[in-house]
């Protein structure tokens, strides 16, 4: 778990039991409890490949194994949750939408509707990680970062020399460089070479960073960005940690 000096409080449950949360502080009444209830993933039914036709010359042929995933239905069920306003669920829910649709064909009146809505709703006393998933949303639609806020520099004015935002989290660096590098920034410039050098000073012996599968993940898509700034035992432990993590 991490917390920062605002009060944002990021915890990731590492058992399949349920967890019961709540607040306490000196002087004032605890806050209610919630329960965070673990749910079984739904069984993925693949349907059977279809036979091979024969070719004519004896030999047959294989087909390739049946998709695990269907996007369009993926591009559908966000559909039927956009509201008339053109978000998709609450809060930065939208945001992360917009770069998922981002590289699905099929879903233009979707992403034309959410990007309306991710225009008209600007954000208010916003957190370095607000303008780096904002960033990120509005360059998945096509749009320029620079406009609406000018996210590119609200990010730029949170490194100190050597990082991004707060010296105790590494989340705020890692989805800098996606925008960052996105918005035409490289390998050479020192924002981004002192923070894969500072993400890469935060992995865990383990290989993680913060114990975490989704973490690692997004580190690993951060440090696979610049090649040049040999990252790559780094991410050679990373990969170890999530194979081990598998089921």
């Amino acid at each position: 778990e991490t917390s920062s000096a605002s009060g944002i409080y990021e915890l990731w449950a590492t058992t399949t039991d349920s967890v019961s949360l709540f607040a306490k502080k000196n002087g004032l009444m605890q806050s209610a409890v919630i329960t965070i209830a673990p749910q079984a993933a739904a069984a993925v039914e693949v349907p059977s490949p279809e036979p091979a036709e024969d070719g004519g010359g004896g030999g047959g042929g294989s087909s390739d194994p049946a998709p695990l995933y269907n996007a369009s239905a993926a591009v559908a069920y966000l559909a039927s949750k956009q509201s008339s306003q053109g978000d998709i669920g609450p809060g930065f829910y939208s945001d992360w939408a917009a770069i998922g649709l981002s590289s699905i064909d099929g879903s233009a009146d979707v992403k034309r509707n959410l990007l309306s809505y991710i225009l008209s709703s600007p954000l208010s006393a916003p957190s370095l990680t607000d303008h780096e998933r904002k960033a990120m949303a509005l360059l998945s639609l096509g749009k320029n970062p620079y406009e609406n806020g000018d996210h590119i520099q609200a990010i730029l004015s949170k490194f100190d020399g050597s990082q991004f935002g707060e010296e105790n989290l590494v989340n705020d660096d890692i989805f800098a460089i996606f925008p960052l590098i996105a918005s035409g920034y490289g390998e050479s410039d020192a924002e981004i070479t002192a923070s894969i050098s500072f993400i890469v000073s935060k992995q865990r012996e383990n290989g993680s960073w913060d114990g975490s599968v989704d973490m690692t993940s997004a580190a690993i898509q951060a440090l696979a960005l610049t090649p040049s700034l040999s990252t790559s035992e780094a991410l050679l432990k990373a990969r170890t940690f999530l194979v081990e993590a598998q089921g």
